[in-house]
C-alpha cells in the first residue's frame, strides 16, 4: 500500500471512531434525559396526592426537586428565538415550577394554578420607564385577563419591599414576584447579555410565556415591547377563543 492510501485509510479509520464516539456519547445523554423525564412524572404523581396540610415540607421538596431537573433541561425542551439568537424555552414543553415570594412575603408556587391559564412575564426592574408602562397595560387589562379566567404573574430580580411599593404606587392588581437568586429568571432563558451604551452585562431580557392549564409553554414572546405586551396577549387570546 503506498503512502498515500495508507493515510487515506488512517483518516478514514480515526473519523469512524470519532463518530462512533459521539453517537455514544449522544445515546447516553437520551438515556440521560429519559430518567429524568421518568423522575419528573414520578416527582408530580406525589404532588398531586400531597394535598394535607401536614404535607407542606414535602411538597416544597418535590417542588424543589422538579426545579432542578426543569432548570437541568431535562424536561423543558429549549429552542433558539430567530429574532435574537436567545435560547428560550419550547411551546409544548413543561413550564418550570418554581417557589416564590410574593410582594405580601407570601410564597407562591407555579403548580399553585394549575387549572388555569397563566401569564408570565419577566422584566428587568421596578419603576423604570418601559417596565411601569408595561405593568400599567396590564393593570389597564387586568379585567379583561380576569374575565377570561387568565392569571397575570410578573417576575423581576427585584425585593420583596420592592415590589410592594412598586404595586402601591401603581395600583397593580395581579401578582408580583421576587426572584433575587434567579431561580425562575434563568429556568425561564431570560437571564441574557445585554448591551448599553457599549457596555455589556447581565441582565433580564423583557420576555412573556402564556402556560396552558396542564402547565404546558402555550407561547414564547421574546423581545416583548413593553406598551404593547398586554394588548398583544389579549389578542392572542381572544383568536384562540374564535377557532
Amino acid at each position: 500500500m503506498n503512502p498515500r492510501m495508507k493515510r487515506y485509510f488512517v483518516h478514514r479509520m480515526v473519523r469512524d471512531r470519532i463518530r462512533s464516539r459521539r453517537e455514544d456519547a449522544a445515546m447516553q445523554q437520551q438515556e440521560r434525559d429519559r430518567a429524568k423525564q421518568w423522575r419528573a412524572a414520578e416527582y408530580r404523581k406525589l404532588l398531586s396526592l400531597c394535598s394535607g396540610p401536614n404535607e407542606r415540607e414535602l411538597r416544597e421538596r418535590l417542588q424543589r426537586e422538579l426545579a432542578a431537573l426543569d432548570a437541568e433541561s431535562g424536561e423543558c425542551g429549549r429552542i433558539r428565538c430567530p429574532e435574537r439568537g436567545d435560547k428560550m424555552l419550547k411551546v409544548g414543553t413543561k413550564a418550570p415550577n418554581f417557589t416564590l415570594r410574593d410582594r405580601e412575603d407570601r410564597e407562591v408556587h407555579l403548580s399553585d394554578f394549575l387549572g388555569k391559564r397563566v401569564v408570565l412575564y419577566f422584566y428587568p426592574r421596578d419603576n423604570t420607564p418601559g417596565c411601569t408602562r408595561q405593568a400599567c397595560g396590564f393593570a389597564q387589562a387586568y379585567q379583561e385577563f380576569e374575565r377570561r379566567g387568565v392569571v397575570v404573574i410578573g417576575i423581576s430580580k427585584d425585593s420583596v419591599a420592592s415590589h410592594q411599593k412598586f404595586a402601591q404606587k401603581y395600583d397593580l392588581p395581579f401578582v408580583l414576584l421576587s426572584d433575587p437568586e434567579l431561580q425562575a429568571i434563568q429556568a425561564y432563558d431570560v437571564w441574557k447579555e445585554k448591551k448599553l451604551y457599549g457596555k455589556v452585562s447581565m441582565g433580564v431580557v423583557r420576555t412573556t410565556y402564556v402556560i396552558d392549564p396542564q402547565g404546558m409553554i402555550e407561547k414564547a414572546m421574546p423581545k416583548v415591547k413593553p406598551d404593547t405586551n398586554a394588548a398583544e396577549i389579549l389578542a392572542y387570546l381572544a383568536q384562540g377563543e374564535q377557532q
